[in-house]
């Protein structure tokens, strides 16, 4: 039984602006959980999906392991991402149970695949990894062709000496229902970190990062791209906190809203006051395609220390000026082709994984080919 406390409580977690609670969807979160308290909707289940291309599959409320060097064990949350920041977490942990699968993922190259079932359901599903040595992983957050509502979490500790090339697709772009997904991350000392998230978010979508510094000399990149169109809405936090001397941190969020779309991007950058000569860079754009699309940005620093290498942040919503289509137009390609190549000009700059720059390409091409 879900207790009276947790559904009283408001949605909307500390520093949220009041322009960004009223662009996203709360009423798509009430019907699902009301829906729940009813026993009308079930909580879990499967989609059967087997695919050898991944090491580990996380479906619905079963985990498939394909990677035989992959060692997997149930095991309590690392404690990156906090229940008690919000209404959404505490309703995923009360219904996770304690219920989290934990990996160990060393030296290689992974693949990580989150599915959930087709039918009407709740799926809270929660993955823990350790990361060690030099790692490259992807994961795949797909939810196409389910009318479930997910809620997600992903934490992920870096280990001492560690190196980690992460990349995050996320594809709900025909998805109805709403879903909530936390990433959180931990750096132990001397690692680093390459990341990209690249979202094509659904009817409502909350997407949260917290990315944590904790030892010295740790270094964090990271890279947002959403992609939006139709009334699609994204809500997406990403906060980077410096915790240890010695530390750096930089995230790029660009999305392009098309149609009726809103993306509502905030976060915060911290240095704390142990993280004496640390730096942090946190940088949110937004390409604006229509008019009746929207985007609204909130960044915020607190900087508790007088002694930071860097500290900047801004944030602005840019239109295609008509100049640049000329120019191109010009040159001989059409006005449609045109717009194509700024908008994946502007999407794919300073991206950090050049592994998957052709991926990260295709990505964007498929989904710009197939937008009405």
């Amino acid at each position: 039984m879900i207790s009276r406390q947790i559904l009283e409580e408001p949605y909307q977690i500390h520093g949220d602006s009041p322009t960004i609670k009223s662009y996203v969807l709360w009423e798509l979160y009430d019907k699902y959980i009301t829906k729940l308290i009813k026993n009308e909707i079930k909580i879990g289940g499967v989609s059967g999906i087997q695919n050898e291309d991944y090491d580990i599959i996380l479906d619905g409320d079963e985990l498939i392991v394909n990677n035989q060097s992959i060692t997997v064990k149930q095991s309590s949350p690392i404690g990156i991402i906090h229940p008690e920041k919000d209404k959404l977490t505490k309703l995923h942990y009360h219904l996770i149970n304690g219920k989290t699968f934990r990996a160990t993922l060393e030296s290689g190259e992974f693949s990580i695949l989150s599915s959930i079932p087709s039918e009407e359901a709740i799926i809270p599903q929660h993955l823990a990894l350790d990361i060690k040595g030099n790692t490259t992983l992807k994961i795949v957050i797909d939810g196409e062709s389910s009318k479930a509502y997910r809620s997600l979490f992903v934490e992920i500790n870096i280990h001492t000496n560690s190196h980690l090339d992460l990349l995050i697709i996320l594809k709900e772009n025909n998805i109805e229902a709403p879903s909530n997904i936390d990433i959180g991350i931990r750096l132990e000392k001397y690692t680093h970190l390459n990341m990209l998230n690249l979202l094509r978010p659904g009817k409502m979508t909350r997407y949260n990062s917290t990315i944590i510094l904790d030892g010295e000399y740790s270094e964090a990149y990271s890279r947002g791209i959403a992609l939006l169109k139709n009334n699609n809405r994204i809500d997406h936090t990403m906060n980077l906190v410096n915790r240890a001397r010695e530390t750096y941190s930089n995230y790029l969020f660009t999305g392009i809203a098309m149609n009726e779309s809103v993306i509502a991007q905030r976060g915060l950058g911290k240095i704390t006051s142990k993280a004496y000569g640390s730096g942090v860079e946190y940088y949110s754009e937004a390409l604006i395609m229509d008019t009746n699309a929207k985007a609204y940005l909130q960044l915020r620093l607190e900087i508790d220390t007088g002694n930071v290498s860097i500290a900047k942040h801004a944030a602005k919503n840019v239109h295609i000026l008509p100049e640049q289509i000329f120019y191109l137009q010009s040159r001989g390609i059409s006005k449609s082709d045109a717009e194509k190549l700024i908008i994946i000009g502007y999407l794919t700059k300073q991206i950090p994984l050049h592994k998957y720059k052709g991926q990260i390409l295709s990505e964007i091409l498929d989904y710009l080919n197939n937008t009405n």
